[in-house]
């Protein structure tokens, strides 16, 4: 939702299980759902984990335009 400012609640969200074409579960975010901002607040967290665990990027010389 942070990289596309149109995606916001209310964020209606459906469960199919396997082989079954119906929808068998169904949960709607409102604006303020204690649900929605702890799942905002734990994908951050390990977001910032994982780019944080990355290995680092080791970039070229930098050329000075006499190559």
């Amino acid at each position: 939702m942070r990289s596309n400012l149109t995606v916001g609640p209310p964020i209606d969200m459906w469960v199919y299980h396997k082989d079954r074409l119906e929808m068998r579960q169904v949960r709607v975010f409102d604006e303020g759902d204690a649900e929605l901002l702890s799942i905002r607040q734990e994908w951050e967290r390990h977001l910032r984990q994982a780019v944080q665990a990355l290995p680092e990027i080791r970039f070229l010389e930098e050329s000075d335009g006499n190559d």
